[in-house]
């Protein structure tokens, strides 16, 4: 009996072990191979840089074929007007390989990837120098992979391609009606805005959702001033320069309806951030992050949601992002 006990200690020292091994952080070769929709006149090349938030250098490996094995030997895909590209960089991970496989089929790995795609295709727009050749390169999201597949340390972990991709598939045909609605002006800035996200532009899509709201909650407040003409309004509220949203939302609001839209919604602390997001984007240069331009669409939505219970009749998108 006391041989089986030593044995079984000695069995459950060796697991608990492994498991400590598992959960130490470990440092694995990622290569992200992607097919993009769009084809400039690059020869093939091959791209190392440091990029910010990267541990490692990364490569970028740009390939000049124009076929693409999906599976080596057996199935090919024509590419002549895609481009092919190899990124390899670096992870850490602390974890099982079912952990592991988890996270490598999440968007925000992805979207952490494509950062870094991103960066590197417009120091190959740089470097090539003739803008003639690389002007088809452009910011890319998940919405651009038309294939993509991801090998961590040699293997596989996740492969995915859409509809357009393949040639066998056909094309959805969605009839139309005979006289089709018109999108609002706002739904249709929204999801512009939603669109540019997607496709990795987050500053741009922020600021032009931003934009919309400044001109939407002007437009609201000066209805609601029927004494003032057209002018007067416009003017009385070109005089409010710093902080504007605040005071439009707040006590002007306040005055015209006898509420204030911050106090309703429990908006300060969340409009202080959005403005402050806007301002480093406009005045700074600064990129902000994809969660940050989700976050800040989001909560111009809801701000324009509250408006439509005082009067307003915007007709907003539903959901614009998976979460």
């Amino acid at each position: 009996m006391a041989v089986v006990g030593r044995t079984y200690a000695g069995a459950s020292v060796r697991r608990k072990a492994k498991a400590l091994c598992f959960k130490a952080k470990t440092d694995r070769e990622l290569e992200f191979i992607a097919v993009l929709p769009f084809k400039p006149r690059l020869k093939g090349m091959v791209l190392t840089a440091e990029v910010k938030k990267s541990n490692h250098p990364v490569t970028l490996q740009i390939s000049p074929e124009n076929k693409f094995e999906i599976i080596h030997g057996l199935k090919s895909i024509d590419t002549s007007h895609m481009l092919i590209v190899k990124l390899t960089m670096h992870i850490t991970h602390a974890g099982d390989k079912a952990s592991l496989t988890k996270r490598c089929q999440s968007d925000k790995l992805l979207w952490e990837i494509l950062g870094y795609l991103n960066a590197i295709l417009f120091i190959a727009k740089f470097n090539d120098g003739n803008t003639k050749n690389t002007k088809e390169i452009r910011s890319v999201g998940i919405i651009d992979l038309l294939f993509y597949q991801l090998v961590i340390d040699g293997e596989t972990q996740a492969t995915q391609g859409n509809s357009s991709f393949y040639a066998e598939n056909q094309s959805l045909q969605i009839s139309l009606p005979h006289k089709p609605s018109v999108p609002s002006n706002e739904w249709y800035t929204l999801v512009r805005a939603s669109e540019l996200v997607e496709r990795g532009y987050n500053s741009e899509g922020l600021l032009i959702a931003f934009s919309l709201l400044d001109s939407s909650v002007q437009d609201h407040l000066k209805k609601k001033m029927a004494t003032l003409s057209s002018d007067e309004s416009g003017d009385l509220l070109s005089k409010v320069g710093y902080d504007r949203l605040r005071i439009y939302l707040g006590s002007f609001h306040k005055a015209l309806t006898g509420v204030s839209i911050i106090e309703k919604g429990q908006l300060a602390g969340e409009l202080k951030w959005l403005n402050n997001t806007r301002n480093d984007a406009i005045h700074n240069g600064m990129n902000c992050e994809r969660s940050d331009a989700i976050k800040g669409i989001n909560l111009i939505i809801k701000i324009m949601r509250l408006l439509n219970e005082f009067g307003a009749e915007y007709k907003l998108p539903d959901a614009l992002f998976e979460t």
